[in-house]
């Protein structure tokens, strides 16, 4: 795979690739949450923050190569309040530790211990985001694997020039990710499942009815903003792979009824 490929992901791997990044993040949340105390309390920059071995997480099993990275979670006062956002960082110069290669930071800490790590993983927003970062955390790994090193992301100074960060690729296929998870949602669910979540989220059947809802922005999670800064060409794209995912997932829906 080429790294621009990924823009033009099939509908089968949108599934597959959204649906197992929702259940990373879900995972993690709720051991988290259940209070999965932190492997290291250390610095990332000036902060003081709670770090985790993706093995701790349970992440490790089917993805060897995650032993390369760590979660961090962090305060984030310098970033205007309390709303969890994240960061995929490469470890180039050891920020975090010696051993690993990749940070996925999440700011929104407002409590230096396990407790306050707790309450961060309650934030309704906490698993959207985590799971954006882990759709990042995925792309390098596969792009990785095939000796492609992909641009950097997370990169704060990109924000200066909007249009070039949201049309990145790997910046691209995450937020589309994010425009989609209902539907990636719905097609990663076990069939017997299938049909209530479908009724859950709004599908119809009809791609057009739906698309409205489908591209409705959802809890500040950036949409107008990435939608807005797509050169004409990225648009394109996306509205053809929704299509296609949309057609995909309804055809799963359909079959589930059926059987």
């Amino acid at each position: 795979m080429r790294y621009y490929e990924i823009i033009g992901e099939s509908a089968e791997r949108d599934v597959a690739m959204g649906g197992k990044a929702q259940r990373m993040a879900s995972q993690v949340a709720e051991r988290i949450r259940n209070g999965l105390k932190a492997d290291a309390e250390t610095r990332l920059f000036r902060d003081t923050v709670l770090m985790w071995r993706m093995e701790t997480l349970g992440l490790t099993e089917n993805e060897s190569a995650l032993s390369e990275w760590c979660l961090v979670l962090a305060p984030n006062q310098s970033r205007g309040g309390w709303a969890v956002t994240g960061a995929t960082i490469r470890n180039e110069k050891a920020i975090v530790l010696d051993r690993y290669s990749q940070v996925v930071v999440i700011y929104g800490l407002r409590e230096v211990n396990n407790f306050g790590g707790g309450i961060l993983a309650t934030e309704p927003t906490f698993v959207r985001v985590l799971a954006h970062e882990f759709l990042h955390m995925l792309d390098i790994l596969r792009l990785d694997n095939i000796e492609v090193k992909p641009d950097p992301v997370g990169n704060y100074m990109d924000r200066i020039d909007p249009q070039r960060y949201f049309n990145k690729p790997l910046e691209y296929n995450a937020r589309f990710h994010d425009l989609v998870s209902s539907l990636t949602s719905v097609g990663a669910s076990a069939p017997e499942e299938r049909l209530d979540l479908a009724d859950e989220v709004g599908l119809t059947g009809d791609f057009k009815k739906d698309l409205e809802h489908l591209l409705k922005p959802q809890d500040r999670d950036g949409t107008d903003e990435f939608l807005k800064w797509l050169t004409e060409p990225r648009r394109k794209a996306l509205l053809r792979r929704l299509y296609k995912l949309y057609q995909h997932v309804w055809a799963l829906v359909v079959q589930a009824e059926v059987e």
